[in-house]
């Protein structure tokens, strides 16, 4: 995988879980760049579908970024 986050992160302090202390629990974002999206999208290697499954996946966690890279680099229409 080349682009990684942790989306939800939640410290342990003795009281209560929260954002402060030590990291006890953490969902992560594992996906590839966009860069490797719209290179394997021109080489044919994956398909239309695949794009905008990851675009989906992007969108629901915030990721706009990623978007507007796929969308200038291989002219794809974002809706």
């Amino acid at each position: 995988w080349d682009a990684w986050e942790f989306v939800v992160e939640y410290g342990y302090v003795r009281i209560d879980f929260d954002r402060r202390g030590r990291l006890a629990c953490s969902n992560g974002l594992f996906l590839r760049t966009p860069e490797w999206i719209c290179n394997n999208f021109l080489n044919k290697t994956i398909n239309e579908n695949k794009v905008r499954k990851y675009i989906e996946i992007c969108r629901v966690y915030g990721k706009t970024d990623l978007i507007e890279v796929i969308a200038s680099k291989i002219n794809f229409k974002v809706e």
